[in-house]
């Protein structure tokens, strides 16, 4: 069972131009879990990571623009499976669920743009 988990956010503004940063990130830190929105991708655009297994929500009109996407990138030694998306022009998210935990543990990456938050959202 894991007692600790080392969970990172960040803001990327574009993934694939930090793709390098990301992995060495990841190997320096020791990273479990890292939520990241703003990745801009699309049907056309990924990562892979050795050693992580990696969720994405892209933006329903499938175009890379600023905050269109989530991704959730968590250890494959981590018992885990991908609990949902969510994308819809006003909000976008992916959750995963960590089986290893005390109970299990959901958790979500979830992006809003600014544009989007002051109406209101409904599911």
């Amino acid at each position: 069972m894991i007692t600790q988990l080392h969970i990172v956010l960040w803001n990327a503004n574009g993934l694939a131009r930090h793709r390098d940063e990301i992995k060495t990130y990841l190997r320096l830190q020791n990273v479990d879990i890292m939520l990241i929105s703003e990745t801009h991708f699309t049907t056309k655009s990924s990562i892979r990571i050795p050693n992580y297994s990696i969720y994405d929500t892209q933006h329903p009109d499938g175009t890379a623009h600023g905050g269109t996407a989530i991704i959730i990138i968590i250890k494959n030694n981590l018992k885990h499976h991908l609990h949902g998306h969510y994308n819809r022009e006003h909000l976008q998210a992916t959750s995963v669920t960590i089986d290893d935990w005390i109970a299990p543990l959901t958790i979500a990456a979830v992006y809003c743009p600014l544009s989007m938050s002051s109406k209101p959202i409904s599911f």
